[in-house]
């Protein structure tokens, strides 16, 4: 299988976002950029910046690189006796104090250097690497690479830190490599753990086991055999496998013992026949809720969670065509655990079962309403719900990865960017002073750190020309003199300079906005605006698009939103759907959404108050919720209807529910909640937040099927 990192093939390739982003590379170039910096309190002596400039080399010799930013290959706009002349910011190393002085000042008063290149402080210089639009790059090759170069220059009075999309990527694939080594063999050996403590029996243990492993490896196989990407939403697949995939095998068996305990003269046969007939229905009733929930998953618009729920549909539909196939056959064919045939009793367990429902059933009213209160509270935190989709939040504080990347952000302003894209006669005094204008406004917002364009180079050139008078630094007033000028500098400096900035018949340009590490709720309300002032104050047949990676990201968050919501509704509306139907009740219906709703309105509420973001992983979280924790309420109330259809009073019939079904609920839940807790080991923080999330909702499903519900029907009889 291969691993897809990309965030950009999150979304449909067919969206305008994302056409007007290949555009954009087409014309220009690839938008991504690599990032080092360099900061030493000794920077500025001759040493360090001759070491530097060899730095500045190697780098710019790496395959990947179109070319590298930094004040050994920046230039000067000057003026000359023919006007202007373009010289290398830096023409020579400094030797004396002088020179370093007469640099100084030559960086200071250049806009693309300082700021951009140096810090403002003096300490730090970036070098900013464009990457090939041409070639392939290899995201793991090139972070050994940079890797390599950055160890040469720690230590010694030295700090490099580096980042870059390519690198989180990079990054993102080494830790789900670590992640996966982690989560099968742990999730296995916790799901042996729970199994042999809640059976104590290796038919119990081996039986649901051998149901998740031929569900992982269908699952797996097919992604291989369709060629479907390993992704880092993905990697939650084998988890819920793991969790999810041996819950119809322990409603079997668990029914299947006690049958042994409660009815031992019984034929094996007879046995395995009177369990599947008892359990056929209700197993069949949690199976496909459980793959309507995950299903509802193909109404989210990102592209990683309809595979997710498609291929967890996949896996769960083989676990439950196993579970009544394989399992009973594998029954009839091996002895009865001696533990369980010795009539072994639960008393303790039994006891707490029926002190637990007498509890509940006697104060239903006090019960419900002391729990719609506290769930109102809960529910106070919904509207504090942070979305956010940026890659350096997938790390821990300390990580590396993150520190790596917003110290970057302190410094030089980031490295993720956004481009405006400008069509029309790019040499018109009209189009470069509208392009000026639009900069000035998206440089008033704070999560810009760097605007440059075309137009910014004309007034430069325009300034120097006239001896570098401040006053001219405008655009010219006639499209003559502005060819003249771009005449001029292809004359004195390197023409393709201008590449990164227009297309070769000046027809096509972009404004390159960069902006800091900030929250992707504040880029995408950026993106916002800058639209909005574009409809109102410029032509939109002149700035026809905004795109870049910010954009992706940015547009993520609306996509989070409605995903969550589409599909959040969807499942609910067909679990309600399906439980009315076989019910043949409508307030059955209702009360079999009871627990998931309360659920559902506690997690999120916790989210919101835990400051927990939503984001590309915790976006499933409603979806897998409802489709696993209905199995709860819909076992309970199946089997609460066949003892009140053999005459049993309403509590009785709850008393004995609890008793024969409670047991196979619980290590049903434990199973999930244990198999969903080894995300809690995760190196990435939107899937270990994700695992507590799911633990969490699953103990409330539980809850609300076996405390909730019961107290519930008690009162509405």
């Amino acid at each position: 299988m291969q691993v897809d990192t990309n965030i950009k093939n999150m979304l449909p390739q067919d969206m305008p976002t994302i056409q007007a982003l290949d555009k954009m590379e087409a014309v220009f170039g690839g938008s991504e950029i690599v990032v080092i910096a360099v900061k030493s309190d000794q920077l500025w002596e001759t040493g360090t910046l001759e070491y530097l400039s060899a730095l500045a080399d190697t780098l710019s010799e790496l395959p990947e690189m179109d070319k590298v930013m930094s004040i050994f290959s920046a230039f000067n706009l000057e003026s000359s006796d023919d006007g202007f002349s373009v010289n290398d910011l830096i023409e020579s190393i400094p030797e004396n104090p002088e020179e370093f002085a007469a640099l100084e000042a030559r960086i200071r008063d250049n806009d693309l250097a300082m700021g951009t290149l140096v810090s403002e402080d003096f300490k730090s210089i970036a070098f900013v690497g464009l990457l090939r639009p041409s070639v392939e790059i290899n995201d793991d090759q090139l972070r050994l690479e940079i890797e390599r170069l950055v160890a040469k220059t720690q230590g010694d009075g030295y700090e490099t830190y580096y980042a870059g999309l390519p690198l989180t990527r990079s990054f993102v694939s080494l830790h789900m490599a670590t992640d996966m080594r982690r989560f099968l063999p742990y999730g296995i050996f916790v799901m042996i753990l729970m199994l042999a403590f809640s059976f104590r029996s290796w038919m119990g243990v081996f039986l649901p086991l051998l149901i998740v492993i031929m569900s992982i490896i269908w699952t797996f196989g097919l992604m291989a055999l369709f060629g479907i990407k390993f992704t880092f939403v993905a990697m939650l697949i084998p988890v819920m496998l793991i969790a999810i995939a041996n819950d119809y095998g322990i409603h079997i068996i668990a029914h299947y013992f006690e049958s042994i305990r409660t009815n031992p003269a019984l034929s094996k046969k007879d046995r395995i026949i009177k369990v599947i007939t008892s359990l056929g229905m209700p197993i069949f009733l949690a199976g496909i809720t459980t793959i309507a929930g995950f299903l509802s998953l193909l109404s989210h618009v990102l592209v990683d969670a309809q595979k997710v729920g498609l291929l967890a549909s996949v896996g769960i539909f083989v676990a439950f065509i196993l579970s009544l196939t394989v399992i009973p056959a594998a029954m009839l064919l091996l002895r009865i655990p001696l533990t369980v045939a010795g009539g072994a009793k639960e008393v303790r367990f039994d006891k707490f079962l029926l002190g637990w429902t007498h509890f509940f059933t006697s104060h239903p009213r006090k019960i419900l309403v002391g729990s719609v209160i506290i769930l109102l509270i809960i529910g106070l935190g919904i509207p504090k719900i942070v979305v956010d989709t940026d890659p350096n939040h997938y790390y821990k504080i300390d990580d590396p990865v993150r520190v790596n990347n917003e110290k970057i952000g302190e410094l030089f302003g980031g490295s993720t960017q956004l481009s405006i894209l400008v069509e029309g006669d790019i040499k018109s005094p009209e189009i470069l002073n509208q392009m000026l204008s639009l900069s000035e406004f998206v440089k008033s917002h704070p999560q810009v750190s760097d605007v440059i364009s075309i137009a910014d180079m004309i007034t430069r050139m325009n300034e120097a020309f006239h001896g570098g008078d401040s006053t001219y630094k405008v655009i010219p007033a006639s499209r003559n003199l502005v060819a003249q000028y771009l005449l001029l500098y292809s004359f004195s400096g390197d023409a393709s300079d201008l590449d990164r900035y227009v297309d070769y018949d000046y027809q096509q340009a972009q404004i390159i906005v960069r902006i800091n590490r900030v929250s992707t709720t504040e880029i995408n309300n950026l993106i916002h605006d800058l639209e909005a002032y574009i409809a109102d104050h410029h032509d939109q047949t002149v700035f026809t698009s905004v795109t870049g990676f910010a954009t992706v990201m940015g547009i993520l968050i609306d996509f989070l939103v409605k995903g969550q919501t589409y599909s959040l509704a969807i499942s609910i509306i067909l679990v309600f759907l399906i439980t009315t139907l076989v019910f043949r009740s409508f307030i059955g219906g209702l009360i079999s959404t009871t627990p998931l709703a309360m659920a559902i309105i506690s997690v999120f509420g916790l989210m919101g108050y835990a400051k927990i973001e939503l984001n590309a992983a915790t976006a499933m979280l409603s979806s897998i919720m409802i489709g696993v924790g209905v199995d709860y309420t819909i076992h309970f109330l199946w089997h609460l209807r066949d003892y009140l259809d053999e005459g049993l009073e309403l509590n009785d019939a709850i008393h004995q529910t609890m008793l024969h079904s409670g047991k196979g609920i619980i290590y049903n839940a434990l199973s999930v909640v244990v198999g969903f807790a080894v995300l809690l080991l995760s190196t990435f923080l939107p899937i270990e937040f994700f695992g507590f999330l799911i633990v969490f909702s699953i103990s409330m499903c539980l809850f609300g099927a076996l405390a909730i519900l019961p107290a519930l029907i008690v009162l509405t009889k």
